[in-house]
């Protein structure tokens, strides 16, 4: 059996590497167990079950990264204010 070494940079890269590997073998074993004229129709139902769930949990860890990263840079979570004189919307005057 061939060995596949793949660099990656931080462990959300690995797991992300990892959880495409693992859909990608899943897809060949469901490829190579479907019957006769059901191999598209089992890839496609796999496609959009797991595919929609890594793809989900991909973009999930990446945003929780750079949350994670824009929180360690110092930047205090929370909202934030208006510059002086800056127009914003609602307010005392009752509009919008």
């Amino acid at each position: 059996m061939p060995i596949l070494q793949i660099s990656y940079a931080t462990d959300a890269e690995r797991l992300v590497l990892e959880r495409l590997i693992a859909f990608g073998t899943e897809m060949c074993r469901l490829a190579d167990q479907a019957p006769d004229g059901g191999v598209v129709a089992a890839c496609e139902g796999l496609a959009v079950e797991r595919g929609r769930a890594v793809l989900g949990q991909t973009v999930e860890q990446a945003l929780r990264a750079r949350a994670a990263a824009a929180e360690g840079k110092g930047g205090r979570p929370g909202s934030a204010r208006a510059g002086a004189g800056a127009a914003t919307r609602g307010g005392e005057s009752g509009r919008w």
